[in-house]
């Protein structure tokens, strides 16, 4: 959509808005970029969405991102850090390739899957994630520098106060958690399973009824927000009372439509 423009430096998006997945090479090769914020609202990422953009320093990434894609920052010559949403679980080839400047990438303990080759550079990149987490584990067998934290969350929101859900249809609560290097569990939980499940933020309608769901922090029972889902159930037939009626001029006839 945008590669190879030339001109475009900084690229944000509507903190509420609808878009979800960004299409394969969709900011490549835009030179003057400097700085990307992704919003929270996007799962999916595209093949080589931001390679070779030269003056890319800025690189912010929303919670509700899945997967790091093949070649997505590849040929960034003057990122130093790059660091992955918690909900991150896989990382493919040559993610950060050819960026010799990057230094620091953060991973998530939720990461399972790293590609053999993300760095073209591993001796000058140092992975920062969690104690026992799998990010450990491939530092260590990539001859990788390695720094275990702890950031506990300060900070838990949810974008939406209330939402509408038909019965059988799925719905993902867009939230933010601040740091964004935080380190903790998020624990998600329906008030009444029976109306609403909920898994990893998204929200499944069962059956007509309100609940509240609930994510919070496993180390910090305080730290948590909630949102209201009203689920109910959808038309899915409309008959009228009758399929054919013939009417002499001037009579009337009402026609009752049955919604289920």
């Amino acid at each position: 959509a945008f590669q190879k423009c030339t001109a475009l430096e900084k690229v944000t998006f509507e903190k509420n808005g609808v878009i979800s997945a960004i299409e394969d090479y969709a900011f490549a090769d835009c030179s003057a970029l400097k700085s990307f914020t992704l919003p929270n609202t996007v799962e999916k990422l595209g093949m080589g969405a931001l390679a070779t953009c030269a003056s890319l320093t800025e690189v912010s990434l929303g919670t509700g991102l899945k997967a790091i894609p093949s070649y997505f920052l590849d040929n960034s010559a003057a990122l130093e850090e790059v660091l992955i949403p918690y909900q991150v679980t896989a990382i493919a080839s040559s993610a950060f390739a050819r960026s010799p400047k990057l230094k620091k990438v953060t991973i998530p303990a939720n990461v399972t899957s790293i590609a053999s080759d993300i760095f073209s550079y591993p001796g000058e990149v140092t992975i920062y994630g969690v104690e026992g987490s799998y990010a450990q584990t491939y530092a260590n067998e990539n001859g990788i520098s390695f720094v275990a934290q702890t950031v506990p969350a300060t900070d838990i929101s949810i974008e939406t106060e209330q939402m509408e859900l038909n019965i059988g249809a799925t719905k993902v609560i867009t939230h933010n958690v601040l740091p964004v290097d935080f380190t903790d569990t998020l624990i998600w939980s329906s008030s009444d399973k029976k109306v609403a499940t909920v898994e990893a933020g998204k929200v499944t309608g069962v059956k007509s009824g309100t609940v509240t769901i609930t994510v919070k922090s496993k180390e910090n029972s305080n730290l948590k927000a909630t949102c209201k889902v009203k689920v109910v159930q959808p038309v899915t037939k409309i008959e009228l009372s009758a399929t054919n009626k013939t009417l002499n001029a001037a009579d009337t006839f009402d026609l009752n439509p049955k919604v289920s």
